[in-house]
């Protein structure tokens, strides 16, 4: 995506000058991006705050990184599986659910931190 942005930018008229704004919320796109390209705008409600660089080298980064580290989000999933992991996690604790219920849970669940919190608590259950 940047780079078809970037060839469209650059195929104007030399003789003119062009500045381009991009806004987006996709933290894929920002992986495209070196930091110095960036402008993080902080708002407090309609207002602009103020305007940041990225502190970290965005260009190849791990997308997770930018949304927690741009987008300010609290952990890189979705708040909804989120919480539905840790309240599994939390009913097999208190026996709610059997060992065998939250093995088939953990086949619904992708490779990364939910599922390694998964199969941590099913060694605790051993």
């Amino acid at each position: 995506f940047i780079d078809r942005v970037f060839r469209a930018s650059t195929d104007t008229d030399q003789n003119h000058a062009s500045h381009l704004l991009i806004s987006t919320h996709s933290s894929i796109a920002l992986t495209d991006a070196h930091s110095d390209d960036i402008i993080r705008m902080e708002r407090d409600g309609i207002n602009t705050q103020r305007a940041t660089k990225p502190r970290f080298q965005t260009f190849g980064a791990d997308p997770s990184d930018i949304m927690v580290h741009i987008f300010d989000a609290p952990q890189p999933n979705g708040e909804y599986s989120v919480q539905r992991i840790k309240a599994r996690i939390d009913e097999a604790r208190q026996g709610r659910i059997t060992k065998g219920e939250l093995e088939q849970d953990l086949k619904f669940i992708a490779p990364g931190y939910w599922s390694y919190r998964v199969r941590r608590e099913l060694i605790r259950q051993q």
